[in-house]
């Protein structure tokens, strides 16, 4: 988990193989961008073509054999214990509290000034 964390961190992955489209190579390393600036936003990523040609539509997978349907549902696999979740998953690498940028102090008198409403006539 820790060598697979470190490769993410520098952006660097393995090529899929080729039996996969190059829509979905730039679809995979699109979403890994270190940068989140630089990743996809949920809009750009329901657009892109790698997207568009998989998606299943809703009427798509209703009308598929309830067999096949039984048999997708098996393969989505969630810990009952969401606890566990956060001791598998790597930890958050924000800046330090001290080394974030200050934001100056809200004025309160100013601001309840700017909140009160004129007195009636």
């Amino acid at each position: 988990m820790n060598g697979l964390y470190q490769r993410v961190m520098r952006g660097q992955f393995t090529r899929i193989p080729n039996t996969y489209s190059d829509d979905m190579y730039t679809f995979i390393r699109n979403l890994l961008q270190v940068s989140p600036v630089l990743r996809p936003s949920c809009e750009q990523i329901l657009a892109m073509p790698a997207y568009q040609k998989n998606i299943k539509t809703e009427s798509e997978i209703s009308d598929m054999p309830s067999e096949i349907q039984q048999s997708l549902l098996k393969t989505i696999y969630m810990s009952r214990d969401m606890k566990m979740l956060k001791e598998k998953l790597p930890k958050p690498n924000y800046e330090e509290k001290s080394q974030r940028t200050k934001r100056p102090e809200p004025n309160i008198e100013e601001m309840s000034q700017r909140t009160k409403r004129p007195e009636p006539i």
